[in-house]
């Protein structure tokens, strides 16, 4: 079956910015890569921007989904922060390796802005329903929940951008696989640990 335009562009455009980034993309480029005409690509699109824009307003949707779907299924908060960065590493590809994140930074930070605020939306959320699951995780008697919260989205927000990932010559899974092993320790049951 033939898939419609618009997510032959968008694969096209994942594609493409997980070999070369974003700024260095042509228009000309994302239309041979979709197997269409360039005059056909802007009959859906007015821009190369407004392409980047819908690719990674379908990409959050999809991750949202997914994340969604691993809190049905998750409940626990050290696998289900695992799996969710496992998850944006695989289908993020095209977003996490260091040409697209100094894209992002330099050339389109409006976007990058755009990600940030949904994925800080979603992080409160998702903290929210596990704190919800008390007692398991047991923290809403040790540490005040908008504390919580606020350390893991300010972490996240800190750590796992462009510019922090760029500057320190990291890639987007040395920056993630530390800063989830740091989460993971403040997860883990307060119980477990030694009393004074």
């Amino acid at each position: 079956m033939k898939s419609n335009i618009p997510q032959r562009i968008d694969l096209a455009c994942r594609q493409l910015a997980s070999r070369r980034g974003f700024y260095r993309l042509t228009v000309d480029e994302l239309a041979r890569e979709a197997g269409i005409s360039k005059r056909t690509l802007y009959r859906y699109y007015r821009s190369k921007e407004a392409i980047i824009e819908a690719t990674l307003d379908a990409f959050t949707t999809e991750v949202l989904a997914d994340i969604d779907d691993l809190l049905l299924r998750e409940n626990d908060p050290v696998l289900l922060l695992k799996s969710a960065l496992e998850l944006l590493a695989d289908k993020g590809s095209f977003i996490i390796n260091p040409a697209s994140m100094y894209d992002l930074e330099k050339y389109y930070p409006q976007l990058w802005q755009k990600i940030d605020q949904l994925r800080i939306e979603r992080i409160k959320q998702v903290i929210g329903l596990l704190s919800a699951q008390d007692p398991y995780l047991g923290l809403s008697s040790h540490i005040n929940l908008p504390i919580l919260t606020t350390i893991m989205t300010a972490s996240i927000q800190a750590i796992l951008n462009p510019a922090f990932i760029l500057e320190n010559q990291l890639t987007f899974e040395e920056a993630a696989g530390q800063l989830s092993q740091l989460l993971i320790k403040m997860l883990s049951p307060f119980e477990s640990q030694p009393s004074r």
